[in-house]
């Protein structure tokens, strides 16, 4: 079997951590003989699923920096011993990874792949910062971006040679999703007869849930039956929750946490909404689309390339509060919209965005250095 070593310096868990577990989940084990390196932070959700899936993990320090010289030489050690024909990097951002794939250039590994899950920013913070850049992600075999939108713009703010880029969409087990959801608890969120505008995130400035809530009060005017569910944690929620105060509307926002549930979750919703100021192509869209949810999004970077406008959703520009109001009011009162918009969002999932067709084109482009 073909020896892949990936590579995950997360200490959260967030889409990136989701992908690296379908992608395992999904991959010939029969084929290929999978291993993961994570940081001594990583969180134990990520290590209690690579158990389940039977993967052997080795914990390591992350590399602080350039000067970290002990922490590079620990990696390349690890390089050596493990003896991996493939080093996968599962990049949350472009500067993820950069010294552990300097580490493994010294280790002479024959090949580097990388897949990136967000897409660059037009800026580089640093001179240093560009300099890795290039002496990292311009010398890996393939970099594989989650969508075409930031396949494009990978190549443009890199520099890359094309040939050495390539999208992979994010795919999901729509019936696996359903069998989840049937071993899991219902979810209630409904007090009498509510309607659960929901939404899933890490509470960050990315995902815009500071946007959503200016567009709640207008929502609330015309519909005060409306409830707005926000999952998940991060180092937004205190301001959230005082813009909930200051918009008076903190009696109809609910701050749900970090779940685990969150197929179970999905259910509980009337309609999901993402405003989130920048994407790439984010798993949790994919199961609302397998939990049969139309969807309002802004459109940025990949979204579109998942939701089609007025098919499987409404599109919005981001920061546009009252553009998300106008969309969020169009499907609360319009009941065949919202059911239309449901089915036609399981049958693209199930059609286009499907866990064995990210696993074979992933195991396509293993392929071509192995074969």
């Amino acid at each position: 079997r073909t020896k892949i070593l990936y590579i995950s310096e997360a200490p959260i868990y967030g889409g990136a951590e989701r992908y690296l577990i379908t992608l395992a989940e999904g991959i010939d084990r029969s084929r290929y003989d999978l291993e993961m390196i994570l940081s001594d932070q990583a969180p134990e959700r990520l290590r209690q699923a690579l158990r389940d899936l039977d993967i052997p993990t080795i914990s390591i320090p992350p590399i602080t920096g350039k000067t970290d010289l002990s922490g590079i030489m620990r990696h390349v050690a690890c390089f050596r011993a493990r003896r991996p024909t493939i080093v996968h990097f599962n990049l949350s951002n472009p500067l993820h990874g950069q010294y552990a794939m300097i580490a493994a250039r010294i280790a002479k590994i024959p090949f580097q792949v990388a897949t990136l899950h967000l897409p660059p920013r037009s800026t580089t913070p640093t001179k240093r910062g560009r300099f890795f850049e290039r002496q990292t992600l311009c010398n890996l075999n393939m970099l594989i971006a989650v969508c075409d939108s930031s396949r494009e713009l990978v190549v443009k703010h890199f520099g890359l040679d094309p040939a050495r880029t390539t999208a992979v969409h994010n795919g999901i087990d729509a019936d696996d999703f359903d069998q989840e959801v049937s071993k899991l608890a219902p979810v209630s969120l409904k007090q009498g007869q509510e309607f659960i505008i929901g939404t899933v995130g890490r509470l960050s400035l990315q995902k815009g849930f500071d946007v959503l809530l200016d567009a709640m009060p207008a929502v609330l005017a015309e519909f005060p039956n409306v409830r707005l569910a926000i999952a998940g944690e991060g180092p937004e929620e205190e301001n959230l929750r005082k813009q909930c105060n200051t918009l008076h509307i903190d009696k109809s926002v609910d701050f749900l946490g970090m779940r685990s549930d969150i197929p179970a979750l999905l259910q509980a919703f009337d309609l999901f909404v993402l405003p989130s100021r920048y994407e790439s192509f984010p798993i949790t869209i994919l199961e609302v689309m397998a939990a049969s949810k139309p969807i309002v999004s802004t459109s940025v970077d990949g979204i579109p390339e998942s939701v089609v406008k007025n098919e499987t959703g409404l599109l919005v520009p981001a920061e546009d509060a009252k553009s998300l109001t106008n969309a969020l009011t169009k499907l609360v009162q319009d009941d065949d919209l919202r059911a239309h918009m449901a089915k036609q969002a399981r049958q693209r999932v199930e059609a286009l965005f499907t866990l064995n067709q990210m696993a074979q084109k992933t195991q396509a482009i293993y392929d071509r250095f192995c074969l």
